[in-house]
């Protein structure tokens, strides 16, 4: 019987069917079985299944008449023969560690399902799914939605591995004939489960149907994916979206979970049925009072707290969709989409008010201002006036961290000095302890491309000394309390955009011998700092037979029975090792065969990486996990492996690293030698391999190749065994026209040679 059962509905979907199920043959977790479940699809789509099903005797093709989404996936339960349940949909994929990552969590907490971080995926790559952005902000072991409201969003059935005991004890199954087949499964399950675990590494990457792709609905005839806009105009989808939310508030009510349908309708109002105001002006007639009619029927229910908790946008929205002021609505939409963003607010008494124009109903007296009939506390600004981070710098001056940014209410822009002031304190995650922090205001850019100025930049200076004291290691996230114009805020330091190498580059710092302060940023764009002290700092490494000995000294105490953690990064399962501790001095033995990639199968491009981290970490028993560190001196290492590498290097923040990867030329000398008379000078160029190799050219390949005309030069290069020199005089190339100067531009360096055989 395999461990987990994948569940994959197929319909309509050629184009994209066999990077998904190539997606689930290359995960790490490989006992496994893939049962797919052909829903009458009328394309090529059953034979690439059929394929896989020859190929890999993991894979099993269903086929049943078309009847839709909910009834595929029930089909797929019926078959399925493993310990847990993953849904995949066919034009969506898996990154290769999602199955080893969501089961070692079940296994380690005992939890009835596992959630991860979500993808979207499109034309222009994976990013951060928006909706599960606060979802997946933090990790969480064994939590429940009854704690976390934020779950109220996780809504796709797909990023979760479930127990199939629990599954069939409560009886779980797909609505059939109906959309949004999910939100009634998910929701459900969230609050019948005893616990959850919450992953905030990736674990689905869920496609964004480019225009004139195939069909998104399994159910659906034609060919032709409608856009988005015509999905959500369709009476179809309204009806169906109404019917999943209110069986989500029915449940509720009928299983003693009613303290939670405030939250519940607070999530309904500002996320699901808002896919279709938004898009209401774009709608029949028709479409637009039905979907008054709707809304006003699940408004009925609704508490007027509720309502007042919205943001302002939102709290205007349902009063004019309750009062059934369709013009009024629309104009608002209207608005909404055209304001400028420094005309969306304005100050009446009492503070900031949305200026929504509400033009008047022919029907009321003309002296009637429907401004005065919506209450001030309807128009009211609150979320709005939460201010926008900006992170643009992370760095080391003078011993201390600096962060650079920018932060301001999205509406409101600090044109004077005298608008904003802003604070800063760290936050312990543990303990709560705050410690301020010096902060300044700055002039900085509006927009991060932009050229216009304003000041809304910050300055936080971090003295890392004040971290690195008893009581005070562990993770700290920086806060930003922010005074704009008598309004004050709080809130993380915190940018989506931001990326991770800010925080990598920056590095570590020691506070003193023996403990550190690093800056790093989370998945979901949270800025935090790492205190903590060295335990194991190693000073030797060798490579014999595939095993990498690990020598070093023992900072602090290991404690009792310590263990080596090695962990791949993003969504991986510790590998474990025992450390030999002998006074001041440890060992350890890591087998590198362990994280060579355990799948034979090819990767989709989609979710391919060119190359796995895994961090190493010490644990003692019954204690929490410290890094390994690398003393200064330690050099890089590379070892050949099975046809890949092993790169063993000392990471920015001092920690060790190990990195899995294709076979690859490294330079470890590049000098311009002395220019002759008249000449420009030649590169040197000198390195090796991890395994000897037999070296036949040095590549010069342009990088901008439009700008230079030729995209590929071949030069001599001499070597043998694991290295090799090559000489490059940039005036003097050989190519089709003779030997000249190589164009203006940029250009990539590699070494084109094989392997030398055993």
């Amino acid at each position: 019987m395999p461990r987990i059962s994948v569940i994959v509905p197929i319909y309509d979907v050629e184009p994209y069917l066999a990077a998904c199920l190539a997606s689930v043959a290359a995960q790490t977790w490989e006992d496994v079985e893939v049962v797919m479940v052909d829903d009458g699809s009328p394309d090529g789509s059953a034979g690439i299944a059929a394929g896989f099903a020859a190929r890999d005797a993991r894979f099993r093709l269903v086929r049943q008449a078309n009847a839709g989404l909910g009834a595929a996936r029930n089909t797929g339960v019926r078959h399925a023969t493993g310990d847990h349940l993953m849904f995949l949909d066919s034009d969506d994929l898996l990154p290769a560690h999602a199955l080893e990552y969501l089961l070692a969590s079940l296994e380690r907490t005992g939890s009835d399902l596992a959630t991860g971080n979500v993808l979207r995926l499109d034309g222009r790559g994976a990013r951060q799914s928006a909706m599960h952005r606060p979802v997946f902000a933090d990790a969480a072991d064994a939590t429940h939605i009854t704690r976390r409201h934020a779950l109220l969003r996780d809504r796709l059935v797909t990023n979760k591995l479930w127990r199939r005991s629990f599954w069939d004890a409560h009886g779980f199954a797909f609505p059939e004939g109906v959309l949004y087949e999910d939100i009634a499964v998910a929701l459900r399950a969230h609050f019948l489960a005893r616990s959850v675990d919450v992953l905030p590494a990736p674990v689905y990457l869920w496609r964004r149907r480019e225009a004139g792709g195939p069909s998104a609905t399994p159910s659906a005839v034609p060919s032709t994916a409608p856009s988005i806009t015509q999905d959500k105009t369709r009476a179809g989808h309204l009806e169906g979206r109404f019917a999943a939310v209110t069986e989500v508030r029915r449940f509720l009510s009928e299983h003693n979970f009613t303290a939670h349908i405030h939250a519940w309708d607070h999530a309904v109002l500002d996320a699901d049925l808002t896919n279709f105001l938004d898009v209401l002006d774009q709608g029949s007639r028709a479409f637009q009072h039905h979907f008054l009619d709707l809304a006003g029927r699940y408004l009925e229910e609704v508490a007027q707290c509720v309502l007042d908790d919205l943001p302002a946008l939102r709290r205007v929205e349902w009063h004019l969709v309750r009062e059934r002021r369709l013009a009024d609505l629309l104009d608002v939409l209207a608005w909404d989409r055209e304001v400028e963003p420094d005309r969306r607010l304005v100050r009446r008494i009492g503070g900031y008010h949305l200026n929504v124009p509400l033009t008047r109903d022919s029907a009321c007296d003309s002296e009637r201002d429907p401004v005065r009939d919506i209450p001030a506390a309807v128009t009211r600004a609150r979320d709005e006036l939460v201010p926008r981070h900006r992170i643009d710098a992370i760095r080391w001056e003078d011993g201390a961290l600096v962060i650079e940014g920018r932060t301001a209410p999205p509406y409101l822009r600090p044109t004077r000095r005298i608008h904003q002031q802003v604070f800063a304190a760290l936050v312990h995650e543990r303990t709560g302890r705050r410690i301020r922090v010096p902060a300044a205001v700055t002039r900085a850019r509006v927009s991060a491309k932009g050229a216009e100025r304003d000041w809304g930049g910050f300055r936080i200076t971090i003295d890392p000394a004040a971290l690195a004291r008893p009581g005070r290691l562990g993770r700290w996230h920086v806060e930003l309390r922010v005074l704009h114009r008598g309004v004050v805020r709080r809130g993380r330091l915190s940018d989506p955009r931001a990326s991770t190498s800010m925080a990598e580059e920056a590095g570590y710092r020691s506070a003193c011998p023996d403990h550190y302060v690093a800056p790093l940023l989370g998945e979901t764009g949270d800025l935090v700092l790492r205190a903590g002290r060295e335990t194991a700092r190693v000073v030797t490494g060798e490579v014999r037979d595939g095993r990498l000995r690990l020598v070093g000294h023992v900072v602090n105490d290991l404690g009792p029975c310590p263990e080596l953690q090695v962990t791949r990064r993003p969504g991986g399962v510790p590998r474990t090792y025992p450390v030999n501790v002998d006074r001041r001095t440890f060992e350890a033995v890591v087998d590198l065969h362990d994280l060579l990639p355990a799948s034979r199968h090819t990767v989709p491009p989609e979710v391919a990486v060119p190359y796995t981290c895994w961090e190493v970490e010490v644990r003692a028993a019954g204690g929490e996990a410290t890094p390994v560190t690398v003393a200064d001196d330690v050099p890089l290492g590379r070892y050949g492996l099975a046809g890949r590498e092993i790169v063993v290097f000392r990471d920015r923040t001092g920690g060790l690293v190990l990195r899995d990867q294709p076979m690859a030329a490294y330079a470890d000398l590049a000098e311009w030698l002395p220019a002759g008379r008249g000449g420009g000078g030649e590169l040197l160029v000198e390195g090796g391999f991890a395994v000897p190799h037999e070296v036949s050219a040095l590549v010069v390949t342009a990088l901008d190749p439009v700008l230079t005309g030729y995209g590929e030069w071949s030069l001599p290069i001499e070597g043998s065994g694991t290295r090799f020199r090559a000489r490059l005089t940039p005036e003097e190339v050989a190519g089709p026209a003779g030997r000249l100067p190589l164009p203006r531009g940029r250009y990539a360096l590699s070494v084109r040679a094989r392997p030398v055989p055993d």
